[in-house]
């Protein structure tokens, strides 16, 4: 599959991965991938060689040859993955494990994992690299606050604590110029914008009662 014309669907309750023409997306037209067990979401190297697949139920990550359209090899992460997310070279892939309160960090050259990051809180969800300095920012769900990790020596830099304005934060994504960052806090049916040089809430957006989750978050690229 050329991955840039593509879309992607995981079925979770079949073990699937659909991938079809993005601007003909008529379900005939798609092509069917067996992973691993619910898998979660799906993310697309950068290069555009390899997408990769956590498998919440199975504690692995399947990871995909866009050439080929199969399953090249499966990589044991942390308990319960649910969200992968490059490096802007694509070296690099962190993978974020719900159950298992750590990150998991791959070698996208050989599919090896280099180092599992554990001190983070309960339920660690979304996360996104700031685009301005490689950082990585990684929300925990059942505390509401945001782990900042250095990519270069893969420690934790800072902690943001949100648990005073925020509940269960989820899904987020940084603007294109790196100043800020939106995140949803889903119980409360907002977005919160925040300052990345001082990491605090400028703006608060309530979406209404229309909110369901925050599943996922993109910048429309205009």
């Amino acid at each position: 599959m050329t991955v840039l014309n593509y879309g992607l669907l995981s079925d979770n309750e079949n073990d699937k991965i659909y991938f079809g023409n993005a601007a003909n997306p008529d379900i005939a037209t798609f092509g069917i991938i067996d992973v691993g067990d619910y898998p979660w979401g799906a993310a697309v190297n950068p290069n555009g060689k390899y997408v990769y697949v956590p498998n919440a139920g199975a504690d692995t990550i399947s990871v995909i040859d866009t050439v080929y359209d199969k399953v090249i090899k499966t990589v044991e992460v942390g308990n319960g993955p649910i969200e992968v997310f490059f490096t802007q070279n694509g070296f690099r892939a962190y993978v974020s494990n719900i159950l298992g309160d750590s990150i998991t960090v791959i070698d996208t050259t050989n599919h090896n994992v280099v180092k599992t990051i554990y001190s983070i809180d309960e339920a660690p969800g979304g996360i996104t690299i700031n685009p301005n300095n490689s950082n990585l920012y990684v929300a925990t769900i059942d505390t509401n606050k945001i782990y900042i990790i250095n990519t270069v020596n893969n420690e934790i830099s800072k902690v943001v604590d949100l648990s005073s304005v925020a509940d269960r934060l989820d899904a987020f994504e940084f603007h294109p110029s790196g100043n800020s960052y939106y995140i949803s806090d889903y119980d409360n049916a907002n977005i919160l914008v925040i300052d990345s040089s001082s990491d605090t809430v400028i703006e608060t957006i309530n979406l209404g009662n229309s909110f369901n989750g925050g599943g996922g978050m993109s910048f429309h690229p205009s």
